[in-house]
């Protein structure tokens, strides 16, 4: 028997009898796990290398498991009709992420939750290319240390198939080379054995991995079949894992110099949206832990489908023009969450730190708190020069089109000021009961509006709790006595600071009662910066 803690990962291994030509293609294999109650799960099982084969499993539930193996080469009797059970029982306190179990989709469907129903806060960092040699694994540690410092939650990271490079290209090796053969037929399971280290720092840490399949033009590369196959691998060895999956990078998107070649472009997005909708469907049917699914758009999550219900969650990516890009992020923020079916959205790229020398903190902050108050269930921040991966020594190189998108090294990315800022404002949300955020625009008298998104935003929180980000251009209204709080109630007392987005400090203003017809004339701040403005009865 096998004891473990609920929230706990075991790996169980089994060692094959018959002799494969290519055992990753030739043999499947899987365990139905069976509990106390008589509900059973399929899991899949991956090959790791020469005869052997394992599988992964844990439970948030306490109590027996019975697990029962099987093999499409039923006179193997290493793989096939192995029987065993699995005890589980007891904490595991290593982090947030197997305390409170995996991230789910929370009942109200615009948040995420853990399995315990504890609200899960998103806030993301773009590490595509973490996997890759040029980031050494006491370098993906050090990543770890600062994101958690910071309150970072989550890392967006892909499994080997990587963009803004040719299949095959050096810069995509892993510390014990690529993930598969130029030829796509087989794995390399050395590759995914590296892996399994990294993801598991990161769970560890307490940073939900939020795993991308490969790059969408990948479909070209390898074709559905093979990358349906990648797919299982990735089931079997993180579906146990608390994570989250998205099917593929930039879904609706030709390898860069291929583009032109497409005749009928229309035609090619209504055949790829399907395929990726048949992917989800089958991703979904692999896992029987049922991990949300998502897709990286080229904007929309929701378009690089063509049956939205296959997502638990949408990602968008909004630009990366620096202030223009602002513009375009709340407006497609709100018209997807006007959208239907009714799932959370997150703002998944945008205007990566650095990038086009461009996007420095005042548009990571003002990116965070405008679409946090507008109703996004999460935020994902990059860095140029981290996505990438730029080495301390050599940098990334020219992308396919012959370009560099140049930064600093991953190093230096990871230290700029924006990282830090929007961490602090995570930190303040995390104390405020953010999953109850209601955007509230008339709560202000001035606010942003789809004509000028450069303004003031608010939002009610449970509670009667006001949050209002004001960035540095409308600060001059409350000089000029022209901002004011609205629609508060007369016969109430609220409690009100000012918080500094850019060192997390807070300024006490003490109680303030509102006037008769509720309104409240803020006070002017120290500084003309980006402010947040706070009241709770």
């Amino acid at each position: 028997m096998t004891t473990i803690r609920r929230n706990e990962v075991t790996t169980l291994e089994f060692t094959a009898k018959g002799e494969y030509a290519n055992p990753f293609r030739e043999v499947e294999f899987r365990t139905d796990i069976t509990d106390a109650s008589g509900q059973t799960m399929q899991i899949p099982g991956f090959w790791d290398g020469q005869q052997s084969w394992k599988f992964r499993f844990a439970s948030a539930q306490e109590g027996e498991y019975t697990y029962v193996t099987h093999c499409n080469h039923a006179g193997d009797t290493g793989l096939h009709q192995q029987r065993g059970t699995i005890q589980v029982r007891g904490q595991n306190a290593q982090s947030q992420l197997t305390v409170d179990g995996p991230v789910i989709i929370d009942k109200d469907k615009r948040h995420f939750a853990h399995a315990s129903g504890r609200p899960f806060s998103w806030l993301g960092d773009t590490w595509w290319m973490g996997l890759t040699r040029r980031l050494p694994l006491s370098g993906f540690q050090d990543l770890i240390a600062d994101r958690v410092r910071k309150g970072f939650s989550v890392v967006q990271i892909i499994a080997g198939l990587y963009p803004d490079m040719d299949w095959h290209d050096p810069r995509g090796e892993g510390d014990a080379g690529f993930p598969w053969d130029k030829e796509f037929l087989t794995i390399n399971p050395a590759y995914f054995q590296q892996m399994d280290l990294r993801i598991s720092l990161l769970v560890d840490a307490g940073l939900l991995p939020c795993i991308v399949g490969f790059w969408g033009y990948f479909m070209d590369f390898a074709g559905a079949e093979t990358l349906k196959l990648h797919w299982r691998n990735l089931i079997a060895r993180y579906a146990a894992m608390p994570v989250v999956w998205c099917i593929a990078g930039e879904g609706l998107m030709p390898f860069y110099l291929h583009g032109h070649q497409i005749e009928d472009m229309n035609q090619w997005e209504k055949e790829r949206s399907a395929a990726w909708s048949e992917m989800a469907r089958w991703i979904q049917a692999q896992d029987g832990f049922r991990r949300p699914i998502t897709i990286h758009p080229t904007r929309f999550g929701r378009q690089q489908v063509d049956d939205a219900t296959t997502l638990d969650f949408e990602m968008l990516q909004t630009g990366h023009a620096g202030f223009p890009s602002l513009t375009s992020t709340i407006d497609m923020l709100e018209e997807s969450l006007d959208a239907t079916p009714v799932m959370p959205v997150i703002i998944s790229e945008v205007n990566y730190e650095g990038i086009l020398e461009s996007s420095g903190p005042e548009i990571q902050r003002f990116l965070y708190w405008s679409s946090m108050l507008s109703g996004s269930a999460g935020f994902t921040y990059g860095a140029n020069g981290l996505w990438q991966v730029n080495g301390e020594e050599i940098p990334y190189g020219p992308s396919p089109h012959g370009m560099a998108w140049g930064g600093p090294s991953w190093r230096e990315a990871s230290r700029l000021a924006g990282s830090q800022q929007i961490g602090l404002a995570k930190q303040l949300l995390d104390t405020l009961p953010w999953w109850t955020i209601r955007p509230s625009p008339e709560s202000v008298s001035h606010r942003a509006s789809p004509e000028d998104r450069i303004g003031p935003y608010a939002a009610i929180l449970e509670g009667d709790i006001r949050v209002v980000f004001i960035p540095a251009p409308s600060i001059f209204l409350i000089r000029r006595g022209g901002l004011t709080l609205q629609n508060l109630d007369p016969g109430t007392q609220y409690h009100t600071f000012w918080f500094n987005p850019k060192t997390g400090e807070r300024t006490e203003l003490g109680a303030i009662t509102p006037e008769p017809n509720g309104r409240y004339f803020l006070p002017t701040p120290q500084f003309i910066q980006d402010w947040v403005f706070v009241a709770s009865p």
